[in-house]
């Protein structure tokens, strides 16, 4: 098992890979904590946040 420090944990022993953060994780952050429930984000705004995550997926 690797430290801490190298961001992964050996999976076997019950532990978790953790990645590198992606450049859209302070904004996704940030969009989440406000709008907190789904049925608070607006229609156009679900569609470009979904557009975003289709092109974020790819890399």
């Amino acid at each position: 098992m690797a430290t801490i420090a190298s961001g992964y944990f050996d999976v076997s022993e019950g532990g978790f890979v953790v990645r590198r953060p992606r450049v859209t994780d302070a904004i996704g952050g940030a969009l989440m904590r406000s709008y907190a429930h789904a049925a608070a984000l607006p229609d156009d705004m679900r569609r470009l946040l979904d557009q975003l995550d289709r092109k974020t997926r790819r890399h």
